[in-house]
């Protein structure tokens, strides 16, 4: 039992992490034009801002470091990425469409969804090692 509750802050803390990156994801893929709600007709928007996205993405280690990793060596203080746009856009574009709270919104849902499954995966780590 003591090696469960030895082990289980390092095994939360990957869990957390890739909850964190699977968050981040989820974000980027509701950065989409029914959040962005541009008044500019699509037809006249070069896709710059939406696609920016991607490349504003920062993250921990990968999902396959993550999944790879031994418990004993694993990086602390990696709980951490961002996400935004990288184009540069009009101020205006920015005071008369709010739409990171949309995105952030669309997302949470589903990002709550990868923080509730990394809790129950460190408590089946901790009972797999208490029986």
């Amino acid at each position: 039992m003591s090696e469960a509750f030895e082990k289980a802050p390092k095994e939360m803390e990957k869990n957390v992490q890739k909850a964190i990156v699977a968050g981040i994801f989820e974000i980027d893929k509701r950065a989409v034009d029914d959040n962005f709600q541009f008044k500019t007709p699509r037809s006249q928007r070069t896709g710059w801002l939406q696609a920016s996205f991607a490349f504003g993405v920062k993250v921990g280690p990968s999902q396959t470091q993550l999944n790879n990793l031994n418990i004993r060596s694993f990086p602390h203080g990696v709980l951490k990425a961002s996400i935004g746009p990288t184009a540069n856009y009009a101020e205006r574009v920015h005071m008369n469409n709010r739409f990171l709270p949309r995105i952030r919104n669309a997302a949470t849902p589903a990002t709550q969804k990868h923080f509730s499954d990394a809790l129950e995966m460190t408590k089946r780590f901790v009972e797999s090692k208490t029986l």
